[in-house]
């Protein structure tokens, strides 16, 4: 891990005053609460976890200001997974696709982070792994296995902000995307597509053949689509 060196966190916790937020930032607290009772963790790994617990803490309750002002409203997705369905049909989702191999607490700070973002349009991000063969990463896990650690780390405490979604098997971000779009036919979707500042280059120069499928996806289906780009830093 990488050695951090932040000063502890002063004062008493703040509450976030969204019934929502203030779920999430229990279970978040109560997960990191429980580390003290490991003995194995040095105070370097200490360090790493309590940095973590801050930027965590630090989002969500930017997230609960943005709640609170109705600049994001936690969409209720009611019989997610066994149905993924949006109110009105009106979609504005953060696409956060990656290899996720492991699936770590960088990866949830990006995607609280982007939701506590003044710039963020969509409320919510679901986290998918790409399943596809790569020639580059020959040593990647199982698809199953990354997408069920995904799950373990999300389900029951980050929704209804970060949702994991199972659409990835044998597919690359440009078949994940177009798959996303295909199960809401008529919907207006806005998809805004995390990614890091490493691979933003590589992204830019496939997105006009990506808009093209992309484009002729949503035609198909009677979509309205719009598409954007938040890169991660």
């Amino acid at each position: 891990m990488t050695e951090r060196t932040e000063p502890p966190r002063a004062g008493p916790p703040r509450t976030p005053r969204s019934p929502e937020i203030r779920r999430i930032l229990g279970k978040v607290r109560g997960v990191f609460g429980s580390l003290d009772t490991y003995s194995c963790l040095d105070q370097r790994d200490r360090r790493e976890f309590s940095y973590y617990q801050d930027l965590y803490e630090e989002a969500l309750l930017a997230i609960d200001e943005k709640s609170l002002a109705r600049t994001l409203e936690p969409v209720d997705l009611q019989d997610y997974p066994q149905v993924l369905a949006f109110p009105r049909y009106d979609i504005r989702a953060a696409l956060f696709i990656g290899s996720f191999d492991p699936f770590q607490m960088t990866h949830l700070a990006a995607a609280l982070r982007y939701l506590a973002s003044p710039e963020a349009s969509a409320p919510l991000v679901f986290i998918i792994p790409e399943g596809h063969d790569n020639p580059d990463k020959p040593r990647r896990s199982e698809y199953s296995y990354r997408s069920q650690m995904i799950r373990w780390q999300i389900e029951g405490v980050f929704q209804p902000l970060i949702h994991p979604l199972d659409i990835g098997r044998d597919a690359d971000t440009i078949e994940i995307v177009r798959r996303f779009i295909s199960r809401f036919p008529g919907a207006r979707i806005h998809i805004t597509h995390l990614v890091g500042s490493d691979v933003l280059p590589l992204a830019l120069k496939w997105l006009p053949k990506d808009m093209e499928v992309w484009e002729a996806e949503a035609k198909y289906q009677g979509v309205s689509f719009r598409y954007d780009i938040f890169t991660i830093r």
